[in-house]
This record gives C-alpha cells, sequence and structure tokens, in this order.
C-alpha cells in the first residue's frame, strides 16, 4: 500500500495528464496510482513541481505512446533544474529539501538511538 500522500499526488498526475492528453494516459485505477505512487515517492522532487512536470510533458514530451513514470521523471527532473534557475524558487526547492532532510532524519532518530544504547549495553 502506497502512502496516502503520494497516492493523493498521484492521482492528481495522472487526472491533469489525462485532461491535457486523454489519448495519452491510461484509464484510471486504484492498482495504477498505487503503481505511480511508488515511484513518485522514490523521487528527490518536491510535490510542488510535479503539476508543472505534467505540463511540461504535454509540451515537450513524446506523446506517441502513453504516459509512463520514467517520462513524468524526465519532466519533473526538466522542470526542477529551469527552477534552480530561478532565485525565487531556487530558495522554495532549498526550503523544501530541509524540509525533506528533516523529516528523514526524525525517522532515523530512535534508530539511531537504539543503537546508541545497544553499544553502550556493550561496554568499553
Amino acid at each position: 500500500m502506497s502512502d496516502p500522500a503520494y497516492l493523493k499526488l498521484a492521482t492528481q498526475i495522472l487526472a491533469k495528464a489525462a485532461d491535457l492528453c486523454p489519448d495519452r494516459c491510461p484509464k484510471p485505477s486504484r492498482q495504477r496510482a498505487e503503481a505511480w505512487a511508488e515511484v513518485l515517492a522514490s523521487m528527490q522532487v518536491p510535490d510542488e513541481v510535479w503539476s508543472e512536470a505534467v505540463t511540461w510533458w504535454s509540451l515537450n514530451g513524446d506523446l506517441s505512446h502513453q504516459i509512463n513514470p520514467q517520462e513524468m521523471k524526465r519532466a519533473a527532473l526538466a522542470v526542477r533544474d529551469r527552477w534552480e534557475q530561478d532565485p525565487v524558487k531556487r530558495r522554495w526547492l532549498e526550503a523544501a529539501r530541509e524540509q525533506k532532510r528533516l523529516e528523514r532524519d526524525a525517522l532515523i532518530q530512535p534508530v539511531l538511538e537504539q543503537k546508541r544504547k545497544e553499544v553502550r549495553a556493550i561496554g568499553p
């Protein structure tokens, strides 16, 4: 089962893509959205980049076949790279990266604390 936030994001991406290029999008389904959510969760791209990435794909992507995660990833990276050139959006990207880092650190902190306790228990 996918993270609900990424499932929502995947659903939004697929819906927008279907609005822009209906003949290039797969039929919507829960299973498809979950598969896309898994891919999105593995990307190091802030959520806000994705909507613009769908638009970029509709204008610049290979529309000879249906959309796939690899093409959407390429679109998201193109948008991210463009955002890096804009001082305002670059600051936003930096803040989003910092937030992701803090979230990751919060997840691993309990594991690190447990490992420290185990090392202390072993002794010198």
